[in-house]
């Protein structure tokens, strides 16, 4: 267990509007370097009321943990050590703990003391994926892999231990908890979308998929159902017995992420870009909240179909950090995204009308 040394840096806030919408935008950060939000499926806000937002940033040179408190936008460095996984933070329900990857450990961070504590340490060899925390928040999944196995790990929050939850020798990714604790999501190779219990017991395909058809970001909507990005045709639901697959709306949605309450869902766009959509998920209505233009860089998203190769090159995807990935804030009044139209990657706050 350790204490960070807390740095406090003046605001970087800035007042913005778009030019085509009128949305009012506040640009957080400011800094020439890499700046951006958690995975947009995780709860990033921490605090008592959830008004710090958490990002990382590599202003000190490597991937750090800071905290930008709105409304001022005042930063709070939370990490030093600069081997943060850039997009695996994520923040307990009571807004009091940040856990992230950082190489083979899972660690907590007190967002108040700043005290850190490790959690689990995997061997050398080994590696952590994406944080996704339960309900009740006592139990944080990681995609990983150990001992030449790749596995879903469900760690105590409290440091009471750890239990690998399923293992297999294919791919797996993106582990995801329901919002009722029972059901976990995560991707894996073809098809993509599987669901296992809480307690390890029925691993299943959620939905058969054939090679023409390119699934990706899939996330819980609700308790009954799951939405994912049918590329580039529309954003699609399914339910969680395999039911009932819709499609939501019909247009080349990218990132979705729906609100807390399922009423409302955001995403970002490419191929082409026509900016953040809010999208109302029983009638598919949908408008444009702003238009970020970041760069949305990656082979991939700039064609229909995806590269089939044995394995697709870092430059296939990303950088990651050239992606809105756009999310709501708690109380679904405004939209965190990411864009470098600046010439570096900054973080923005949009507000919806």
């Amino acid at each position: 267990m350790s204490t960070s040394i807390a740095t406090h840096l003046p605001t970087e806030k800035q007042e913005l509007r778009d030019e085509r919408t009128g949305a009012a935008i506040w640009q957080l950060t400011d800094a020439p370097c890499v700046n951006h939000a958690p995975y947009f499926l995780n709860p990033a806000w921490a605090g008592a009321n959830h008004d710090m937002l958490i990002i990382t940033s590599y202003r000190a040179g490597a991937p750090n943990l800071y905290g930008i408190q709105l409304p001022d936008g005042a930063l709070r460095q939370l990490t030093s050590s600069g081997d943060v996984s850039p997009w695996s933070a994520c923040v307990s329900p009571d807004g009091k703990h940040v856990y992230y990857a950082a190489t083979t450990q899972l660690r907590a961070i007190d967002t108040i003391t700043l005290q850190e504590t490790v959690l689990t340490n995997l061997p050398p060899s080994s590696w952590l994926g994406n944080c996704s925390i339960s309900p009740d928040g006592s139990e944080i999944l990681l995609a990983a892999q150990k001992d030449g196995k790749n596995i879903i790990l469900a760690v105590r929050t409290d440091g009471g231990g750890e239990r690998v939850l399923f293992g297999t020798d294919q791919l797996v990714a993106h582990a995801q908890w329901s919002p009722d604790g029972r059901t976990v999501l995560f991707s894996s190779d073809l098809p993509r979308m599987w669901l296992v219990e809480a307690d390890g017991s029925n691993p299943r395909p959620l939905r058969d998929q054939t090679f023409d058809e390119w699934i990706t970001h899939e996330s819980w909507l609700s308790n009954d159902e799951i939405i994912f990005t049918y590329w580039p045709h529309a954003l699609k639901a399914i339910r969680r017995d395999g039911t009932g697959e819709r499609a939501v709306a019909e247009f080349n949605c990218w990132h979705p992420a729906p609100r807390r309450d399922g009423a409302q869902i955001v995403c970002d766009t490419t191929l082409p870009d026509v900016g953040l959509q809010l999208i109302d998920p029983t009638s598919g209505e949908r408008e444009t909240l702003c238009h970020p233009q970041a760069s949305s860089q990656g082979f991939q998203w700039s064609q229909p179909e995806p590269y089939v190769g044995e394995t697709a090159p870092d430059e296939a995807y990303g950088p990651q950090w050239s992606h809105p990935h756009p999310s709501f804030t708690p109380d679904g009044r405004g939209v965190v995204y990411t864009s470098d139209i600046s010439g570096h990657a900054q973080v923005y706050l949009a507000f919806v009308k």
